[in-house]
């Protein structure tokens, strides 16, 4: 274990020390009730307790504070969560608690094709949990939407002409002067 950590193992039943502890994890970065805008525009932030030379509290720019508290934001797709112990990823026992491939799959299996599994979520229940949008029932028979591909250039004017809708795209507009020249036009 590396020097200056300590392990805390709270009980289930214990719950006033597992509060504690879990307002200790989910504390803010910064105390904000000791953070201070003084007269001349500088920020004063004070410290919990005196450090051994006698400081007693820091104080920033407006611009400098800003640019302490963006080096506590973490980097994007970066992992926060960092596993120990058993759940480590080089444990010799982590095998034992994890499950398999096998089983991960059933848990996320959702029924695209009947009887292949899939990682990714449909689009269609995702669309049901988020905006509670039901988009593959029907609005007139209430009965189930099939999703077709329309590949080709003979089908897909047939299916827009079916539905009622143009067959060709919009016409483009013609070229313009470029941006420097557009004052000579005028």
């Amino acid at each position: 274990m590396r020097e200056g950590w300590c392990v805390r193992r709270v009980g289930s039943c214990d719950r006033r020390r597992l509060e504690h502890l879990s307002r200790y994890f989910l504390r803010p970065a910064l105390a904000t009730e000791r953070l201070e805008l003084l007269e001349d525009g500088l920020y004063r932030y004070e410290l919990k307790r005196s450090w051994a030379d006698g400081t007693r509290a820091f104080l920033f720019e407006p611009l400098e504070l800003v640019e302490k508290l963006a080096a506590l934001i973490p980097i994007p797709r970066a992992n926060l969560i960092r596993y120990h112990g058993v759940l480590a990823p080089a444990s010799s026992w982590r095998s034992a608690v994890v499950p398999k491939s096998e089983d991960k799959k059933s848990l996320l299996c959702f029924r695209g094709r009947p009887g292949v599994p899939s990682d990714r979520v449909p689009w269609a229940w995702l669309l049901r949990r988020v905006f509670l949008v039901e988009v593959l029932r029907c609005d007139r028979c209430g009965g189930r939407r099939e999703v077709l591909a329309v590949i080709g250039p003979v089908a897909v004017p047939r299916v827009l002409a079916h539905l009622g809708l143009p067959t060709t795209g919009p016409q483009p507009d013609g070229a313009r002067a470029p941006p420097q020249t557009d004052w000579l036009a005028s």
